[in-house]
């Protein structure tokens, strides 16, 4: 202690509290360090009895200040205006210190002179006897609960500097209210002593007790006063740096740069240098308070996919939240099913080229067993198995972008055959926590029995009970650490994310569980001068339907490069192996895009609503996605008025709403909910019009865009005497067996009619071929003309080589495959008008069949297609020229921007007026 102990005024507000004065300052006076001043506020007592009490008491040296009531805030203040110490501690009058309050105080304040507020623990005495062990102090968590305590060492210059009790908050919390201001919002220092010299009372009523009884009233008065509360920026600073959610290991700085772009800021990097992964361990985040842990593995890669989706660590973030998995493997994956933020089965992980660039770890996983056995090359090995041995849930798998190269990162580890467990860590921290739950129950025992002998006993007797050896040793016993245990032989091992310390520290051990339970801030919602919109599919497959999305898209960042455009798949029918594609078509037009269910443990459909919320949408377009159809009232239950526009290429009715294809279900349903539908086929109009009684307004038909700049048209000489005709024929997956004859009594008449010329036939199966049709080939001699290609994702490199293609039936796939082969330049034959093809599309064919059921008409398309090269050649030249037509696709995409953004009407000049 310096030669000049500090100085401290103590000061005592009394409201009709005269009975306990006395009591007070008998504890003032015998301080081993005699305060500089005690100054009691006598705050306009009612009670005859207190204010003689304060009469006779306030003597030798006490000062006595008398005013009108103003509440305990006001009292404190006055007090404080007339002391003169160097540090201020308030003292409640039914309360009392410790002899050595004072002393351990000065002890504190001379040791760390920059601390500005000290507080104590808590003894309680009275109806309750036991100690309570504030927290570490936090500037994040005080915002949230009242870690300190009002009789707490405050600097003499936080008052000086304006900081005062708040005379608004009369019916409690002004201290809380007070510590926010002072130490949070204006940055003065506070520390716990950790050390119990404050004596709370608990005697059946305080102001505390009435103030819990009140505690949502009272915290949302405190809300409105401090405006730290509606500082979003500064919250997310203060979480950021206090409690963040995400704590980062990087191998060098370069990831920094890359995180700063990221729209969730609640991480903090917390070591640059590559020691986390150049070590083997994570003891670097044993002191770090974080709710989670992010690992990077592969820099460059993790920050490439970090540059090039903004919301990347938001949807860790939420990942992490949502599903609270033990280990999250961040890894990347082929461009072109590179979709940032999916969550892959592990059937599909383990099918994919997958490579981990980094992991999310909950430290939770490693309450009963802080290390990792050191058993393989790499700290992802060893922490799978781990994870595996301690017999946690099983870890996801997130993708986070394409491969950069294809040694990056490392592979997934794999299930490791059952073997012998290794030599683990202690049990010294798991018995000890066991221990200190025994303990916590018998305190808890312990209270019940002291509560029982004060209201038998009389209270000369309880205390004298409660002095006796027998007690006393007791109350010693539990309230002693666990003896340690002795250390057992281990291998090597790494260090876990959770220090042994802060397992076997009471104190610690609380702001740890606090700090895992923490869940993570999110931005404010987008606003911005630039219109957003929302574009809902179920999934991207690859096909015909999925490219035909993918040109939209594309067409709109051309024709409005200054639009948000966000994508939301919400993966309604997972199938096993089934993988997402054109990543690498889609995701440089979009500002973001996100992944259904994997990103949300609630259901789509409310999902959906928040999603649209949080990223500031305006027009919603829904392409086939019955989720998100039914996510329609929700949509419109929002604030703001959102545009909402149904997208189809097809509509089936069936006798069951839930059986129809999706458009069909949301006319039904929500017809009244939907401003537009917008498809793309005069067909499908009219049965939206006619069959489900949509109004004719609400209807806007545009052809399907189909990107005819792909691949430049191959010019394929006419097929003469010297090569094949090499026919493409678009197998239905439920073609019948009559289809399956028609295919065959082609081939025949064929071979009939033209013996010296041979024709190359290729069925393209939606399905693989099954039943008795490649027997029959087989046995027909056939198989030299008809030749089944396995199922592709792409058809452009069969157009490109092909001179005609035949559409046996139709529907929305054979329409968009149809409008593919025109735009590439082959000349298409199929069913005419009236049989579910669009009108648009019928006036492009090369040859309408007017009887697809009999083979007499595809042997003629055919026989014309050979015998007429000038019609042909004609034929290719207007379809394709139609098709990459630029004011078509402007037009069409003009038209759905009308609709998902509709121009804000002018205001009338009397309305503008008077405004």
């Amino acid at each position: 202690m310096s030669a000049q102990p500090p100085r401290f005024s103590v000061v005592i507000p009394c409201f009709n509290q005269g009975a306990f004065l006395a009591e007070a300052l008998d504890s003032l006076r015998a301080q081993t360090l005699p305060p500089h001043e005690i100054i009691v506020v006598d705050d306009g007592s009612t009670d005859p009895y207190s204010v003689q009490r304060m009469d006779e008491l306030c003597v030798g040296g006490v000062k006595l200040v008398r005013q009108e009531n103003r509440g305990l805030s006001g009292a404190r203040n006055s007090g404080i205006r007339a002391a003169t110490g160097d540090w201020i501690l308030p003292l409640d009058a039914d309360d009392r210190l410790a002899p050595d309050a004072l002393e351990t105080c000065a002890t504190a304040i001379a040791a760390s002179p920059e601390v500005d507020v000290w507080y104590p623990d808590i003894q309680y005495f009275g109806l309750e006897n036991f100690v309570w062990k504030c927290f570490h102090f936090n500037p994040w968590r005080q915002l949230w609960e009242n870690q300190m305590v009002c009789s707490s060492a405050i600097r003499r210059t936080v008052f000086d500097a304006g900081v005062l009790y708040n005379e608004r908050m009369r019916q409690g919390y002004e201290d809380w209210e007070f510590y926010i201001h002072a130490c949070v919002e204006r940055g003065f220092q506070a520390r716990s002593l950790g050390k119990p010299i404050f004596h709370y009372r608990r005697w059946g009523y305080s102001m505390l007790s009435a103030a819990d009884a009140k505690r949502a009233m009272l915290v949302e008065q405190l809300r409105r006063e401090r405006p730290i509360f509606q500082d979003e920026a500064r919250l997310l600073e203060l979480k950021r740096r206090h409690n963040p959610f995400l704590g980062v290991a990087a191998e060098s700085p370069e990831l920094g740069a890359a995180l700063a772009g990221q729209r969730f800021q609640d991480f903090r990097v917390v070591e640059d240098t590559g020691r986390v992964t150049r070590q083997g361990d994570l003891a670097v985040f044993g002191d770090v308070p974080c709710s989670r842990v992010l690992v990077s593995v592969a820099d460059a890669p993790l920050a490439a996919a970090l540059r090039a989706d903004p919301f990347l660590l938001e949807k860790v973030a939420r990942t992490l939240q949502q599903h609270n998995p033990p280990v999250l493997w961040l890894v990347t994956t082929e461009p072109d099913s590179a979709w940032p933020g999916f969550l892959p089965s592990e059937q599909e992980t383990r099918a994919a080229s997958t490579r981990c660039v980094g992991f999310c770890l909950a430290p939770s996983a490693f309450l009963d067993a802080p290390d990792i056995s050191r058993l393989g090359e790499s700290l992802v090995e060893d922490l799978a198995h781990h994870l595996e041995h301690r017999g946690a849930r099983p870890p996801m798998t997130l993708v986070v972008g394409p491969h950069l190269s294809p040694s990056e990162g490392v592979a997934l580890p794999v299930a490791r055959a059952p073997q012998a467990p290794p030599p683990m860590a202690p049990p010294a921290p798991v018995l000890a926590e066991r221990t200190q739950l025994l303990r916590l129950g018998a305190k808890l025992i312990g209270k019940g029995v002291n509560h029982l002998a004060q209201g038998t006993l009389n209270p000369s007797m309880h205390d004298r009970l409660m002095r006796s050896g027998v007690v006393r040793g007791l109350r010693s016993r539990l309230s002693s650490p666990p003896p340690a245990l002795p250390a057992q032989e281990r291998g090597p091992v790494r260090a876990g994310p959770l220090s042994l310390a802060v397992q076997t520290d009471t104190r610690s051990r609380d702001t740890r569980n606090y700090v895992l339970e923490q869940p993570p801030r999110f931005g404010a919602p987008l606003t911005g001068d630039s219109p957003a919109v929302l574009v809902v599919t179920p999934s991207l497959a690859p096909g015909p339907t999925s490219r035909a999305l993918v040109q939209l898209v594309q067409e709109m960042a051309r024709a409005a490069p200054h639009q948000r455009r966000y994508l939301l798949l919400t993966q309604e029918e997972p199938r096993a192996g089934a993988r997402l594609a054109h990543a690498s078509e889609l995701l440089p037009h979009l500002t973001g895009a996100f992944c259904l269910p994997g990103l949300a443990s609630r259901s789509p459909a409310e999902e959906l609503p928040r999603l649209v919320e949080r990223l500031g949408v305006e027009g919603v377009l829904i392409s086939d996605s019955r989720v998100a159809f039914d996510a329609l009232p929700a949509l419109r239950k929002l604030p703001r008025r959102v545009r909402i526009v149904a997208h189809a290429h097809e509509l089936r009715r069936a006798p069951v709403p839930d059986n129809a294809s999706a458009c069909a279900y949301a006319a039904i349903r929500f017809n009244n909910l939907l401003d537009a539908y917008y498809v793309s086929s005069q067909e499908v109009a009219k049965q939206l019009v006619r069959d489900l009684y949509v109004s004719a307004s609400k209807v806007h038909v545009a052809p399907p865009l189909v990107d005819a700049g792909r691949t430049p048209p191959v010019r394929r000489p006419p097929p003469g005497e010297g090569r094949s005709p090499r026919v493409l024929w678009f197998h239905p997956a439920s073609a019948s067996d009559e289809s399956h004859l028609m295919l065959l009594e082609l081939v025949r008449l064929w071979k009939r009619r033209h013996p010296g010329r041979a024709l190359d036939l290729q069925l393209i199966p939606q399905a693989p071929l099954a039943g008795w049709l490649p027997q029959a080939l087989e046995q027909h001699r056939l198989s030299d003309v008809v030749r089944p290609v396995p199922p592709v994702e792409d058809l452009l490199p069969l157009y490109r080589d092909a001179d005609c293609l035949i559409l046996p039936a139709f529907g929305p796939e054979q329409a968009l495959a149809a409008w593919e082969a025109l735009a590439a330049g082959l000349p298409v034959m199929a069913a005419p008008a009236g049989r579910g093809m669009s009108p648009e599309l019928a006036s492009r064919l090369f040859m309408s069949l007017e009887q697809p059921e009999q083979p007499f008409d595809y042997l003629r398309g055919l026989e014309q297609l050979l015998d007429d090269p000038e019609r042909l050649r004609a034929h290719i030249e207007m379809a394709r020229a139609a098709c990459a037509a630029p004011e078509t696709r402007t037009q069409a995409v003009r038209q759905l921007e009308a609709l998902l953004l509709p121009p804000t009407p002018p205001q009338p000049v009397r309305q503008r007026a008077a405004s």
